[in-house]
Order: structure tokens, then sequence, then C-alpha cells
């Protein structure tokens, strides 16, 4: 047994560990009635000191004099902004604005607190923010920016947090709230990301032509595992040179794990002491620290003062460590006054390494990608029709808006609900991933629509044309070649013509039909040489026959003048893909998987994936029990040539498909490019 204690006086605080009788002697008697008497000299050497207890005889203990670190912990209360994990994104997203109110009352309520237990709070999301400044009462907006230029609420620069899924044009235009905040006198310097561990490289450019300056990260370390024994701080620097000043810390409800709103002060300060210790241990080198915390231990929590008291009652009773209600902001500070010139600089990639909740929704994020890449071609329309001072309608720019924050939706970070792994037919699970998967579907009907608009006002600036003809724009600033896919109606190339497809120079277009429907049919083209920022007119020839397809070798293996294909129909895989330039296999022959193999697992307890443990250093889940099937019997039952690539289709068989179609593989091998598809 032993206890600590530390002596106040004209000295630094020095702490002192006595023995068992001790012990039980200071506890009986009370800390209050406990005189310590130590020499003014701090040197690291052994000490006789005297300890006296009330009116007892004075002990006498020998003890090892070592300074006290300082240390300072900034308590930094956000809500994890985690839309439809806990409730369903109607209730969700409705409740992350009255958290605004309720911040503004607490602070009120703990005005008259010292200052460092006052209310303070930090919006994790600046979307939160842009949306209460769009949604509230003018007294209530007033009350918001007078408690940001106090320094009591905080706006952060990531609108939300996101997966890997999202694109630069999007991550672009998620920086143009900082705009809208900053028109309201408000500069937002920290951005925050949490639950989510790395973002796209270009956010250090992005936020250089803005007041950023700084980036931290609330680790998730459930199923992702920490790569850390401390938190670290370093400069990020971008290829182009400009840096973020970034601090990668621990889970975003740390000072939670560590019990700090159980209202149990004890179990927090023995929890506190111990964090503290393997700071020191391994090697943490600032005397502060900074810990994220929620009202209480969930995500989308609404805040509380439960902290605001525990650090009055703390500050109170314990010289140190000292406890602060903070901002994110402020350790960024600390780090940036204090230890700039001593941060490492890391010229490196950041990306996540587990949010995988995009791979569980494979047609979702197929269209919302195409909507990213869509949205950035019609812009770019957009552009060349202001160039070309041509007059779009205003409303156009806020169509792009929301098609944006319908993407920005899809691509934050929450891709199902708490529920979604274990009860994966309740409500909430349905509900959530409903209201998420609407995102990328009117984002995608959105940009259509769009594109329909920008290219009727480009539509008169083409020359003129007594026949059919296709214009193909490329949208980027140097010359393209490649597949465009496109819908012609049965008006413009009837079932069954003979047609062939000409560019301006009169050379073939090689052209492919992948699909028929009642009203038309959906055609690959095969265009060269698109101009940078421009376009291209095809013309269709009706009754003018097209080219013959390239030679092929319809017997196996299957190759062109890239590849070789060679397939094991008894194991249901693609054996061989030999790269003819490289001379070389491109698969592992010693693999037991190989490239397009279909796997179909299942779990058999996927009721039992709760966590085991959860502690403040570790968190253990039951081992998955599953089983996994491949393709069986695997076929080769068509091929299809074409002008543009040769097509194999294959079928196989897995045990869990009791339909008889089983599953069909198509692969297509590239006739003018060194290019297999799945």
């Amino acid at each position: 047994v032993s206890i600590d204690f530390v002596h106040i006086g004209e000295d630094v605080p020095v702490m002192v560990k006595i023995g068992s009788e001790q012990a039980k002697a200071v506890l009986k008697a009370g800390f209050n009635k406990i005189e310590m008497l130590v020499p003014k000299e701090l040197s690291r050497q052994e000490r006789m000191a005297e300890i006296k207890i009330g009116t007892n005889t004075a002990l006498k203990k020998k003890f090892t004099l070592e300074p006290v670190r300082p240390w300072e912990i900034y308590l930094v209360q956000h809500t994890h902004t985690d839309i439809g994990y806990t409730r369903p994104q109607t209730e969700i997203l409705a409740e992350h604005l009255r958290y605004i109110d309720h911040a503004l009352d607490f602070c009120d309520q703990t005005d008259s607190y010292p200052d460092d237990a006052k209310f303070r709070w930090t919006c994790e999301t600046a979307w939160s923010v842009r949306e209460y400044l769009r949604s509230r009462p003018q007294s209530q907006i007033d009350r918001l920016l007078k408690r940001i230029r106090e320094g009591r609420i905080e706006a952060t620069g990531m609108f939300l947090n996101y997966s890997e899924i999202i694109d630069e044009g999007a991550l672009v235009a998620q920086t143009k709230t900082l705009q809208m905040l900053k028109n309201m006198g408000i500069n937002v310097t920290t951005a925050m990301q949490n639950d989510v561990n790395g973002i796209a490289w270009c956010m250090v450019d992005y936020y250089d032509h803005t007041d950023v300056r700084y980036l931290t990260m609330g680790l998730h370390a459930h199923r992702a595992q920490k790569p850390f024994d401390k938190p670290t701080a370093f400069w990020w620097k971008s290829p182009a040179g400009n840096r973020l000043l970034a601090y990668r810390s621990e889970h975003y409800q740390h000072a939670n794990a560590l019990s700090l709103t159980t209202g149990q002060q004890d179990v927090f300060r023995n929890n506190l002491s111990q964090y503290l210790d393997g700071l020191e241990k391994n090697g943490y080198p600032y005397d502060k620290i900074s810990l994220q915390f929620s009202g209480y231990v969930t995500d989308n929590a609404p805040p509380s003062t439960t902290a605001c008291d525990i650090i009055r009652d703390w500050n109170d009773k314990y010289e140190w460590p000292k406890l602060r209600s903070a901002l994110v902001r402020e350790f960024m500070w600390y780090l940036d006054e204090q230890h700039a010139k001593d941060l490492p600089e890391h010229q490196v990639a950041w990306p996540d390494w587990w949010t995988d909740g995009v791979g569980s929704a494979a047609n979702e994020t197929k269209t919302a990608r195409q909507a990213h890449a869509q949205l950035s071609m019609v812009t770019a329309l957009m552009s060349l029709a202001k160039i070309q001072a041509i007059k779009l309608p205003p409303e156009m720019n806020h169509e792009v808006e929301k098609i944006y924050d319908n993407l920005l939706f899809y691509d934050e970070h929450t891709h199902g609900a708490a529920e979604s792994v274990t009860d994966p037919l309740a409500q909430n699970t349905v509900n959530q991933w409903g209201m998420k998967a609407a995102y990328a579907w009117e984002a995608n009907k959105q940009v259509h629509i769009l594109e329909e608009k920008i290219l009727a006002f480009l539509e008169p600036t083409m020359p003129a044309c007594n026949q059919s003809t296709i214009a193909v724009y490329n949208t980027l600033n140097w010359p393209r070649t490649g597949m465009v896919e496109l819908f012609i109606q049965y008006s413009v190339i009837p079932e069954g013509a003979v047609f062939t497809i000409l560019d301006a120079e009169n050379l073939v277009v090689p052209a492919q039909c992948i699909e028929q429907r009642m009203e038309g049919a959906y055609y690959n083209l095969w265009v060269q040489n698109i101009p940078p920022l421009g376009y291209k007119t095809l013309k269709i020839i009706l009754g003018q026959p097209p080219a013959p397809e390239p030679a092929i070798n319809l017997s196996f293996p299957l190759e062109n003048d890239f590849y070789r294909i060679e397939i094991d129909t008894k194991k249901g895989v693609i054996s061989q893909v030999f790269d003819k330039e490289l001379n070389v296999n491109l698969l592992d022959e010693a693999d037991s998987l190989t490239m397009g193999q279909t796997i179909y697992e299942q779990l058999s307890n996927r009721h039992d994936l709760e966590r085991l443990t959860n502690t403040t250093r570790d968190t253990v889940y039951r081992p998955l029990q599953l089983s996994r099937s491949v393709l069986q019997s695997l076929l080769i039952v068509d091929q299809k040539p074409g002008n543009i690539y040769h097509s194999i289709f294959l079928k196989g068989e897995l045990p869990v498909c009791a339909d008889a179609r089983g599953v069909s593989v198509e692969i297509r091998l590239y006739h003018f490019k060194k290019m297999i598809t799945l």
C-alpha cells in the first residue's frame, strides 16, 4: 500500500510515496493534518523528510526527491458527428443543431465559474455551424457569434468526417463553408476529423488558402488498431511545400474512457495518474496534452456541464495536474508557440486504414464515385460556357452546391447503424441505410439533370450539321483517347441497322453495342485524340457497314497483342494473365486465391460480434467464426467478339446460390489499350 500526496508551499510540488503503516496513519489522521518538511533543493537524490501527522510523533521517511511534472490537461468537449449511427438521420441531424442551443445555455450557466472550469464547446463539423447560421433566429445567431468571439465555442474546418471515397473536387467544395463563416466574422484555424484515421494529402494545399493552420485527428482504434504508444505532433507537408501543424491524438472520447464524466473522481484520478505515468514512460515530450470527451460515452452525445463541476472541484483540491475546459485549438496554439521549431516534418500521404463500410455498399459507392466524376465534368463545362460568354442561370451554381451536399453526406464516414452487424433487419438498420443510400442516388439523379442543362447552353456553339452527330467533350487539360458509353435512340440508329461512325478526319470510330432497350441501345465508342478542354464531333453514317472486327484467337488460351489469358475451369479461376510486354505472368501461382475470384463468406456468430473488453488501452473482439465458398464447376458459356473488346462469359456455382443461373462472370480483353476488365 502506498499513498501519494503533495507539499504546496514556497517550493515546487514534490511527490512522496510512504509505506503501509505510515499510510494507515495518514488516512486515519486526514489529509488536512499532514505537514511535510523537505529540503528546498530539488536535486535528484535521497533525502530524509519528517512527516508530522496531527499531534502524533513525527515519522521519518527516506525518499528520492524528484521535481513533479507540471501537467496541464486540456479537456475538449464535443459531440462526435456520426450521422445515423445511434439514431436515424432525420433525428440526428436536427439534434446537432439543438446541441449548439444547449452549448449556449451552458456557457451562460457557467459564466461565474473559474476560467479553467467554464463550459467550452468545440463544434466538430463545419456543417453543424453552417446549418445553425441558416436556420436559427438572429438572436440565437448573435449569441453564437458572441461566444465564438469570447473563445467559449469554436467552429472547425472539416465539413464532416470523411471516408476515403471522397474526391478532390468535393474536398475543395467542403472548404467553401469556411468562406461563409469568415463572412460572418468567424475565423476557423483548426480542422478536426475524428473516427477516421487519415485524410487526403491534397487537404494540406487546400487549407493553405484559408485561415486553417492546424489539423487534429481523433483516433479510432476499436477495429483499426492503435498504431502508436503516445499521441504525436508533427508538421504535415504537401508535395507543393505547404504545411499544417498536425496532432494525432488518442480516441475522440479518451477522457470519457478515463471516467471523467462518471462522477467518480477517485476513479478518474487513478486512471488519469496511470495514463500520465504511461506517457512519461513512453517519452511523451510535452507538459500539456489534449484529450477529447463527450457529454457521455456515445457518438452524437449531447453537451453536458458535468465536466465543468469536476474541473472546478479538482483544481480546488489538487495543485497538479491542472485541468482545463478547452477548445480544440488551444493545445495547437501551445504546440505552435512552444514547440513548433522542434516538431518533425513529414512529407507523406496520410490515408485512412479502416473505414471499410463503403465496401459493403458496392453499388451505391460506385454510383457516388460516378456522380463525383460527372460533377467535375459538369462544372468544367460550366467554366467553358463562361469562357464563351454564355450567360447561365444563377441557380445552376446552387444546384452544384446541392449535389455536393448529397455527395458529402454519402462520403461521410457512417456506413451503418450501431446494430447493422448484429441485427441487419432491425428498423434502425433499414432506415439508416435507406437514407444513406438516398444521398448517392439523389446526387446521381441531380447531376444528370444538370449535365443536360449545361449541354443545352453549349449546343448553339457547335457548327450546324444536316446529319446525326455525336459531340464528345474532354473536360480535362490534356488530349484524351478512351471509351465513351452513351445511349442512342432507335430514331437515330434503327434497330438492326447497318451503320458506321466517323470522326472529323473520316476515320472510323469503333463502336460496340452493349445493351438493347425498348427505345434504343447503349453503345461503347472508342474515341481518339479528343482535344483538351474541347470536343470532337462524330458523324453517324447509316447504311455503311462498320469496319471489320479485329482478329482474335477464339480458342484457349485467349490472347491479343497485350495479354494471354488461361482459365482453370476445374478450380473456377483465372489461372494466368501473361503480360507479353513484360514477359511475365501477373498472377501469383502460389497464392490460394487469384484475380477475379468470387468468394462468398458467411458468419456463424454474427450476433456475437460485440467487444469482449473495452479498456482505455485495449479492445478485444470475439474471434470470427466463418465459412467461405468459391466458384465451382466453372464453364465457358459464350464468347462475343467486338470492335473494342472481346468478351468471354463464364458461369459457376456457389453452394449458397440456389438459383439455377448461378454466378456469371464477363472478362473483357481490349484491342486498343493494355486493359482487362471483369
